[in-house]
């Protein structure tokens, strides 16, 4: 049998528990603080061009070259399943702009 204090104690955990979840569900995203701002280079109804496989000129992947690099990647798959990957890795390999080859 259990005793009030334990019943009482299984309460609190199970609410420490649930409170940080339910409050981490609830927040919403913030509005951006400004507009966006429209670029000199291109006019408002032509859609800026951008060269495939580039590399990003902004953020955290500025200047990373994603061109003629290979990927080697693991999978657990076997029979026919194997067999379906490895028919969308030739298919990606061979029609991918940047020259990507997965292994």
């Amino acid at each position: 049998m259990r005793t009030k204090t334990t019943t009482w104690l299984s309460v609190l955990v199970v609410l420490a528990l649930l409170l940080p979840m339910i409050a981490a569900c609830t927040q919403e995203t913030p509005a951006p603080t400004t507009a966006p701002q429209a670029t000199a280079t291109t006019a408002p109804d032509e859609p800026e061009v951008v060269e495939p496989c580039a590399p990003a000129a902004t953020g955290p992947l500025a200047g990373v070259d994603p061109r003629g690099q290979t990927v080697v990647w693991w999978h657990n798959h076997s029979s026919s399943r194997e067999e379906g990957l490895m028919e969308m890795v030739t298919e990606f390999n061979s029609t991918n702009e940047c020259g990507i080859t997965v292994e």
